[in-house]
């Protein structure tokens, strides 16, 4: 997709409440501050993790709530897309029509109502384990602002999925969490974001277990905005992407033309060795 030749973008992290289990409530209230922030002419609104049903619910209440991903909540927030010409990222429980298969899923609309992406998260908390099934890789978004990478809570606690996705020519990663520890969070997001010269955005849940805290990082790591841990809030922060640190920061560009090559041998051959080293102590 050919990108606009403004590059800069105004994002909406939405902090908002999120009640276990009731869906049509949350979507109500996704609704109701896409309405709110329309005179903000947002490009982008990011809402947290399984808003749409609520992050503490059983595997049993996630099946009862979740939706193929054409579903009611897809079909509802395409017209506010349209509406009011905004991109709308949102997580929610998906259920696999074929499979049956349950997934964490983060969604994201574009300003023309075509759902443009819809990952599944991949790295699951080991609470989640035999709650949902995890998914199967990170990918890149073409926009019309430049190349949009999409994470959920728990993978950005891993140098990996935030490696993918620059490898793939991510400028931008929206998070989508419902995440306790939240200075933790920060440096996750600081952490993703200097390392692959990338900017990120990285919403959290607002409720007695989640406290928020949502913010913005620039590609050198910086906080650029950062919302309470005390209310609800609708963090709304202006991100340039002309400004490209790549194109001028050495270390970004030195680890293709030196190291690269070497690096993933070393890497695929320590990883090879442990898996070895682990499979043999199972076996005994």
């Amino acid at each position: 997709m050919k990108t606009c030749e403004n590059r800069k973008v105004k994002i909406a992290l939405a902090q908002v409440t999120a009640i276990n289990g009731d869906k049509e409530r949350n979507l109500k209230t996704a609704m109701g501050v896409i309405d709110d922030i329309a005179d903000e002419k947002a490009d982008i609104i990011v809402f947290p993790e399984l808003f749409y049903s609520g992050y503490d619910c059983s595997k049993e209440e996630l099946f009862e709530l979740a939706e193929p991903k054409d579903g009611t909540l897809f079909q509802t927030l395409k017209k506010k897309a349209i509406e009011y010409s905004i991109h709308i990222a949102i997580g929610y429980p998906e259920i696999d029509p074929d499979t049956k298969s349950l997934y964490i899923s983060f969604m994201m609309i574009d300003d023309k109502g075509d759902l443009i992406a819809n990952h599944r998260k991949t790295y699951i908390w080991i609470e989640d384990i035999g709650r949902v099934t995890p998914g199967d890789g990170f990918n890149v978004i073409d926009t019309k602002f430049g190349k949009l990478g999409l994470l959920t809570c728990y993978e950005m606690e891993f140098p990996e999925p935030a490696r993918i996705l620059a490898l793939k020519g991510a400028e931008l990663t929206l998070v989508s969490s419902a995440f306790m520890d939240v200075e933790l969070m920060e440096k996750d997001i600081i952490a993703i974001a200097v390392q692959n010269s990338m900017h990120v955005a990285g919403v959290n849940n607002f409720t007695d277990n989640y406290p928020g805290r949502s913010l913005f990082s620039d590609q050198y790591g910086n906080v650029t905005a950062l919302a309470s841990s005390k209310h609800e809030e609708i963090l709304i922060h202006t991100i340039d992407l002309s400004q490209d640190r790549r194109k001028t920061y050495p270390a970004y560009n030195d680890f293709f033309t030196l190291f690269a090559e070497d690096t993933y041998k070393l890497y695929s051959e320590t990883m090879n060795g442990i898996c070895k080293d682990k499979s043999s102590s199972s076996l005994k």
